[in-house]
């Protein structure tokens, strides 16, 4: 955790640098190219946000209907929603992947990729538990961390 908060410090600063110079007409556009990289970054961000939270609520869901069951153990239909669930955070990942192959193909600085494989990372750890339908705490806070970290990437561009 204290790395990926490192590297998202990196990637708000870098953010938060306006690349407009005065005087600078030559870097004009390379400037542009990065307003828009920044600006289908924060979209992209944006999106992955709403899908996590999607996710996560029905992961909440899920385990409270887990709970209610007399032993505490997932019915069939609890297995299924879980593996639809897992399921929406396969498209989540493929969000990130595109996220990482943008900012590779514009040699955005190494941090900035390695933000997002951190956060794949997670999102894979997510799937597979959900794969197995665990909906519990454990997995709950994954997603709050993955939802965290997300947040933390977007609020730089407000």
């Amino acid at each position: 955790m204290r790395s990926r908060a490192f590297l998202n410090s990196l990637l708000a600063a870098a953010i938060s640098i306006s690349p407009v110079v005065a005087g600078e007409d030559a870097k004009k556009p390379r400037q542009e190219k990065n307003e828009h990289v920044l600006t289908d970054l924060e979209r992209a961000c944006r999106k992955m946000l709403n899908m996590q939270i999607g996710v996560q609520n029905g992961v909440k869901t899920l385990h409270a209907s887990i709970e209610g069951n007399g032993d505490k153990k997932p019915r069939p239909s609890d297995k299924e929603a879980a593996l639809e669930l897992a399921d929406n955070m396969k498209a989540i990942i493929k969000e990130v992947n595109k996220a990482i192959a943008k900012l590779e193909a514009d040699g955005a600085a190494v941090a900035f990729p390695e933000v997002f494989r951190q956060l794949r990372d997670d999102m894979k750890n997510m799937q597979g538990r959900l794969e197995t339908g665990d909906a519990g705490t454990g997995t709950q806070a994954i997603g709050e961390d993955i939802i965290d970290a997300l947040r933390e990437m977007i609020e730089p561009f407000r």
